[in-house]
């Protein structure tokens, strides 16, 4: 053996015994946490979990598979960021995966700040380095580290092996039956620990999740906090949801209340498609303009507009207690604003008077929709227009070919609409004063989207046979 390798080897030595060396240092310091998660988190971050995340947290050390769902506001991510931070510092050289299936605005904006705000706050210095994407014990960089992974493609957390290894998915309702078993592929290690930990608000009843609660007795162990009985959570905030939501829509089951929403077959459109639809990107080339107008007189209802371009809805927006004038001017200021290529605007009452004002204004765009008259495409399935142009935008979400903006009003308003059929056999909806009647509000917003969806497929001009035109 030459001076040069032999040299290369004692080097080399020195510097195994010395990365030994550090893990014995944190394992004086850390260690005895190993099974206490919760001293960990009072004494080594300083916090003071409530009841029920310290129960989580203990529930963390004694089961391999544990589930949360919850309201907003509960302080889930915290619960999250503690477990990924114990995990770290009290298994030597052990590995985490963050996972959302929104990486960008779970992890990367919610998730990652929490874990580095708990580092910040420690009383005593934790020798960790969180990083963009990453949490990784200072010195060892990809060996003993936290990393963050979108979850959407299963190949990306498949092949995650370690000796100790923990799995956090936040937002867990949204991920796939595919990634999900990605991830129970993780844990087929006879040797090591695994810890796997799903936390997020309730989606629809079904899928994965939605399992864990209700066929996964005996191999998870899970939580329910509503954020009604939450100390963390504003009685004002909760409140205030059930004002704008309404206390029966499947929002506020699903985000106040942590429960999964009823939605039963006369649900319109499923909540699950909807909260997947928010901020979907999509690929168009060159989309139009158009906006759908539900008009209200005074009262407790609003006036809405909805902005679409092409299949994205770009928002939608309300104001009340405006006289027939003051609505068209409204949307005459929003037509000359975005130069639309149609306006959708329900005719029944209010509506009616406007269409007339727009067009006397030179604005040809506008065109009247009776939505209780007969269905244009398919009257042997629908009982009129309305249920159509809602049946079409259900099928469009449920294809996955609508964006929806972050909108928990409209988000509530469409998940709250109800269907059913007529003696005939054709679908009907609810008329408005029925969803009013149970959700405690008109379902205006969710109307103007449908009106101007509808311009936005199978081309404008088939549909013009059944607006009103005036000149």
């Amino acid at each position: 053996m030459s001076l040069r390798v032999l040299d290369r080897y004692v080097r080399a030595l020195r510097d195994d015994l010395a990365a030994l060396e550090v893990p014995q240092d944190l394992g004086d310091r850390f260690g005895g946490y190993r099974d206490r998660p919760a001293d960990f988190v009072r004494e080594q971050l300083g916090a003071s979990p409530e009841t029920y995340q310290v129960e989580m947290l203990e529930a963390c050390a004694e089961n391999s598979r544990v589930a949360l769902r919850s309201g907003h506001g509960v302080g889930k991510t915290a619960i999250l960021a503690w477990v990924l931070l114990w995990w770290l510092l009290t298994r030597p050289f052990s590995r985490a995966l963050m996972l959302a299936p929104s990486f960008e605005r779970q992890v990367g904006a919610y998730l990652l700040p929490e874990v580095k705000k708990w580092v910040r706050r420690a009383p005593d210095p934790l020798p960790l380095t969180v990083r963009a994407l990453s949490v990784e014990v200072t010195g060892y960089g990809r060996e003993w580290f936290a990393l963050g992974v979108q979850a959407s493609d299963p190949a990306l957390v498949e092949g995650a092996h370690a000796e100790s290894l923990c799995i956090l998915a936040d937002e867990a309702k949204a991920l796939s039956a595919d990634v999900i078993a990605a991830l129970h592929g993780t844990q087929t290690d006879r040797e090591g620990d695994r810890l796997y930990v799903m936390a997020s608000t309730p989606g629809g009843p079904s899928g994965p999740f939605y399992d864990a609660f209700r066929k996964g007795s005996g191999i998870w162990r899970t939580f329910h906090v509503s954020a009604e009985d939450s100390a963390l959570v504003s009685p004002e905030w909760v409140a205030e949801r059930a004002e704008e939501w309404g206390r029966a829509s499947p929002l506020y089951e699903a985000r106040v209340l942590g429960e999964f929403p009823d939605e039963a077959e006369g649900t319109l459109i499923r909540l699950a498609d909807l909260e997947a639809a928010v901020g979907r990107r999509l690929e168009q080339e060159d989309p139009k303009t158009f906006l759908g107008v539900d008009c209200a007189r005074f009262g407790e209802d609003k006036s809405a507009l909805a902005v679409w371009c092409g299949q994205q809805l770009l928002g939608v927006t309300t104001i009340g207690k405006l006289d027939t004038m003051e609505v068209a001017s409204w949307v005459a200021s929003e037509i000359n604003r975005r130069q639309p290529a149609q306006v959708g605007i329900d005719e029944i009452g209010l509506g009616s008077g406007v269409v007339d004002r727009l067009r006397q204004l030179g604005h040809h765009v506008a065109k009247g929709i009776n939505v209780g008259r007969r269905a244009e495409d398919r009257p042997d399935v629908h009982a009129n227009v309305r249920a159509e142009i809602f049946w079409k935008l259900r099928e469009g979400l449920e294809r996955g070919e609508v964006s929806l903006p972050d909108d928990p009003q409209l988000i509530a308003e469409l998940s709250a609409i109800r269907y059913g059929y007529t003696p005939s056999g054709q679908i009907r909806l609810e008329e408005k004063a029925e969803t009013k009647k149970r959700v405690g509000h008109s379902p205006d917003r969710a109307d103007a989207a449908a009106l101007g969806y509808y311009f936005t497929i199978g081309g404008v001009d088939r549909r013009l046979r059944f607006f009103r035109h005036r000149v």
